[in-house]
Parts: C-alpha cells; structure tokens; sequence
C-alpha cells in the first residue's frame, strides 16, 4: 500500500532530503538492487565507531572490584549483614525522593 499521501499530510516537503538524504524513493521491486553501502560513512556504518580512539584501561578497576569483594566489610558476621542491609535500604529509598 502506497503511504505517500498520509506521510506528506503530516510531514513537511523538506523531511526526507533533511533527516535521510540517501533514502531511496519508489515502489518496492521495480528497480534494480540497491549498491552496497560504503565502508567509510552511510547507513551500515557503526553509529558510535571512534575511529582507533584509545581504548580504555580496565585493569585498575577490576583490581578494585577485587579488593572490595574479598572481604566482608568493617563490621563482621551477621550484624555487619544486617546493618549493611538497612543501609541499602536506607540508600535506596533516599534515591527514589
């Protein structure tokens, strides 16, 4: 089903050529197959590719993350559990006002 006359009652005449300047126009299956996109830039090009920007250094943090989890935390056992339960809570609801 042809959508063109709803689409222009909705959208101004400048939309397509502004926000997708390489859409194709046309019905579906009368035209030869479209030529492959290129690699640098268009609609197949990854949206948030840097381009050989430095890659992140993880390494401190997992480090970290090592040390935060092997122990138990300042207040041992069971109390500790508890408190440190409240205090989430505590953190949670804070974070929801």
């Amino acid at each position: 089903k042809d959508a063109s006359e709803e689409f222009n009652m909705i959208h101004p005449p400048d939309v397509i050529p502004k926000y997708a300047p390489d859409a194709i126009i046309g019905k579906v299956g009368t035209g030869a197959p479209a030529p492959a996109a290129a690699a640098a830039g268009g609609a197949a090009a990854p949206l948030l590719d840097k381009g050989g920007s430095k890659t992140r250094d993880w390494s401190r943090s997992d480090k970290n993350r090592k040390v935060r989890m092997e122990g138990e935390g300042k207040i041992p056992g069971w109390i500790g559990a508890l408190c440190y339960m409240v205090l989430g809570f505590m953190k949670e609801i804070l974070f929801t006002i």
